[in-house]
């Protein structure tokens, strides 16, 4: 129970601050699994992540964050109301990709998707810019493979951004093509490293 002011703004920051998606998804935690959306803006931040080399300092509010977590909210709810599917979960394994004798698994969730139409859409609401960069295009591009490996129609693939306007871009089929692959090789690079961290960290503690 809340009992004074304190309580409040404390409870209140914690909600804004809270990892929600590690504690939904505790496997991004294993070795071997990779954030899509990671690898998309900078798979060298997938290294630091793993090696616990630090380099990935959250701002202890994080409001940015929590402003783009309640659009995406709002409008998934409506969109979901319409018969679309909000934060679908994607995730496949790689071939001959490993870390630690473990291969490695890239997961990653479609914003929204109509299953109907076979319409995706990845939904951004950064304050920094209106621009649609091209991390967002290599994520919603490699959404689209997942859905189509798994035997789901793609017919249409959208990033929104969300900003002072909506600026909206459609992935063409090299797009789309060329993001999975980017994706691919991206884990393959960040697998590199990780591996050459954990083999460093083993000889430093004399683990054969």
């Amino acid at each position: 129970m809340l009992t004074n002011d304190e309580d409040i703004e404390a409870t209140i920051l914690k909600y804004i601050t809270a990892d929600e998606y590690a504690k939904q998804n505790p496997e991004i935690n294993d070795i071997n699994v990779f954030s899509i959306s990671t690898l998309s803006w900078d798979w060298h931040d997938q290294v630091r992540y793993k090696c616990m080399k630090g380099n990935h300092i959250k701002n202890d509010t994080n409001f940015d964050m929590f402003r783009g977590k309640a659009i995406h909210e709002y409008l998934q709810r409506r969109f979901v109301a319409d018969g679309w599917v909000a934060e679908m979960k994607l995730s496949e394994y790689l071939d001959g990709i490993f870390v630690d004798d473990k291969r490695v698994r890239i997961i990653g969730h479609v914003d929204l998707y109509d299953p109907v139409m076979g319409i995706l859409i990845e939904l951004k609401s950064s304050m920094w810019s209106d621009k649609i960069s091209q991390s967002y295009i290599t994520q919603a591009g490699a959404y689209a493979v997942m859905l189509m490996n798994a035997r789901f129609r793609v017919s249409a693939v959208h990033v929104i951004k969300i900003n002072s306007k909506l600026t909206r871009y459609t992935l063409t089929p090299d797009d789309i093509t060329n993001a999975y692959a980017a994706i691919v090789e991206r884990a393959r690079l960040a697998a590199d490293e990780i591996n050459k961290c954990l083999n460093s960290s083993k000889h430093d503690s004399g683990t054969p």
